[in-house]
């Protein structure tokens, strides 16, 4: 059955799927009298597969992807393919394969995946990988570890089409910032960078803030002026921090992850928050839903979060958990009697109803010093009737949503 198939497709091209180990050397070999048809390649690697050199020509390859978790033999690879547009490698990568990675590779390459390769991969041959490939789109390393070669040199190459680059856990924060610092990128490209910081609250000293904050705020300033500035949290220990545009592509990600760390999302937060500043009091959309989720009152998310309640004199949206703690911290003024967020507009809130949120309006209503609240979003919230009343009274748009994404205007 599976001959005549093969017979009948005549000269079409093949794609070729296994992700099986144990199948994947017979099915191989079985299709190599037609490796000149070959479109895919997408494969488990076993090492009854390839032992010893491995040549193929294969001028209608255009996807390439190998999984396996390690080579116990000695393997050349040595593949005659330059149209390929997709490589995808899963910790399928031995040292002695990279530097001949982008002879083979060719120079049209649109994506290229590389994640959990631990040895001989060099910022240099990486950066020459993305020079030969102008037409890259779409660049994902994670946990692969990148070395400095000797001497250091890292040039600086240009990616006019790179719009979604993805830079995770390469071993060393400073290579990550140098690699994604030598990149010339469209205005509109989405950069998304993570940290592993080992669960060692100290080491976020080590972390070149500065650097990284210019980054992101020259970033911030390539981006429409309708983005929305997402700081987050989560209980994997990760602290993020996003700027994704209105528009669909481009954004700016920041994470850091720490592993199983008690209480050290702080540190690293507050120091992006003075660094960041300059850039972020422009801004007129904020998101702190999730971060404001993870710290709790009594840490110093909340004096943070009173600072640039006070500096973000140009915000007009804010969305943030419905916690009775914050709706306090934005009902009465401060010491020196100045409103947070002066200019807000648009209120998001996510959790369960708190009655606070009804005096914040009518507060905010009666004092010419703060702007009146023009629209309320509820998230996840219960509602009952009489407060639902009261609310769409004291504001023209209310809208309420159960669910994950259905959202209901009530008024």
């Amino acid at each position: 059955m599976f001959k005549l198939a093969v017979e009948r497709s005549r000269n079409a091209p093949l794609d070729l799927v296994c992700w099986k180990t144990e199948h994947c050397g017979a099915f191989v070999k079985t299709m190599l009298p037609l490796a000149h048809r070959w479109a895919t390649l997408d494969i488990a690697y076993t090492e009854w597969l390839w032992a010893g050199a491995f040549s193929l020509h294969l001028p209608r390859l255009r996807y390439f992807v190998l999984n396996s978790f390690w080579f116990t033999k000695s393997v050349e690879l040595k593949l005659e393919a330059s149209g390929l547009a997709s490589v995808k490698m899963i910790s399928a990568c031995p040292a002695y394969w990279m530097p001949t990675l982008s002879a083979w590779m060719g120079d049209r390459l649109r994506s290229l995946h590389l994640r959990v390769i631990h040895r001989g991969l060099y910022v240099d041959r990486l950066m020459n990988l993305i020079a030969v490939n102008p037409a890259l789109e779409h660049l994902d390393l994670r946990w692969t570890k990148v070395y400095y070669p000797h001497p250091t040199w890292i040039p600086t190459v240009q990616a006019p089409y790179l719009r979604r680059i993805g830079l995770h856990y390469l071993g060393s924060r400073q290579i990550t910032l140098d690699v994604i610092s030598h990149l010339v990128l469209p205005t509109d490209a989405s950069v998304a960078l993570s940290f592993d910081v080992n669960g060692d609250p100290t080491i976020v000293a080590d972390l070149d803030t500065r650097r990284l904050s210019q980054y992101i705020a020259d970033r911030i300033k390539t981006l429409p002026t309708d983005s929305t500035i997402l700081v987050y949290g989560t209980e994997s220990r990760r602290l993020g921090f996003r700027c994704p545009s209105a528009i669909p592509n481009p954004h700016i990600d920041v994470a850091f992850y720490w592993g199983h760390g008690e209480g050290i999302i702080d540190p690293a937060f507050e120091q992006m928050v003075p660094l960041l500043k300059p850039v972020l009091c422009g801004q007129h959309e904020l998101d702190l839903t999730t971060i404001m989720e993870y710290i709790q009152a009594d840490v110093p998310g909340y004096p943070v979060f009173r600072s640039w309640g006070i500096e973000f004199a140009e915000l007009n949206r804010l969305a943030i958990p419905s916690s009775a703690d914050l709706l306090r911290l934005l009902i009465n003024p401060l010491e020196s009697e100045r409103w947070m967020f002066p200019n807000l507009r648009h209120l998001q809130l996510t959790g369960r109803w708190q009655p606070q949120l009804l005096n914040l309006i009518r507060n905010r209503r009666e004092d010419p010093a703060a702007q009146a609240l023009e629209s309320v979003t509820l998230r996840k919230a219960e509602v009952d009737s009489a407060d639902l009343d009261s609310l769409t009274s004291l504001v023209s748009k209310v809208l309420i949503t159960k669910g994950k994404h259905a959202l209901y205007p009530v008024s």
